[in-house]
C-alpha cells in the first residue's frame, strides 16, 4: 500500500476520533488508537511502541470514565440498579457495535410488538 494512502487513512481515522470527542455516536479515543495501530502496522518506524502503549492506556481510561459517567448519570437522575446496569452494558456493547446496535435493537423491539 502506498505511503500516501496510509497517511490519508490515518488522518481520516484520527479526525473521526477527534470528532468523537463531540459526537456521542463515535468512540473517539478507540478510533485514534486504531489509527495509530494501523499506521504502525502499514508504515513501521513512524509510531513507537511507547506511543501505542500510552494511547492504549488513554483509550481504556476513556472507555472506563465513559461507563462510570453513564452509571453516575443514571444514579443522579433517580435510576435504580437495573438502570445503572443497563447503562454499563449499553456502553460496553455500544463500543463494539456503535449506533448500529441501537438501530437493530429498535427494529427487533418493533418486530416483537407486531
Amino acid at each position: 500500500m502506498s505511503p500516501a494512502v496510509v497517511w490519508v487513512l490515518t488522518v481520516l481515522l484520527a479526525a473521526l476520533g477527534v470528532a468523537g470527542a463531540a459526537v456521542p455516536a463515535l468512540p473517539g479515543a478507540p478510533l485514534i488508537l486504531v489509527a495509530a495501530v494501523l499506521h504502525r502496522w502499514l508504515l513501521p518506524g513512524y509510531v513507537s511502541g511507547w506511543t501505542l502503549g500510552v494511547l492504549a492506556v488513554l483509550a481504556a481510561l476513556s472507555v472506563v470514565v465513559d461507563v462510570l459517567c453513564g452509571i453516575a448519570g443514571v444514579k443522579r437522575f433517580g435510576g435504580g440498579r437495573w438502570g445503572a446496569l443497563g447503562a454499563a452494558v449499553g456502553a460496553a456493547v455500544g463500543l463494539f457495535f456503535g449506533p448500529s446496535g441501537s438501530c437493530s435493537a429498535r427494529s427487533a423491539a418493533r418486530r416483537r410488538a407486531s
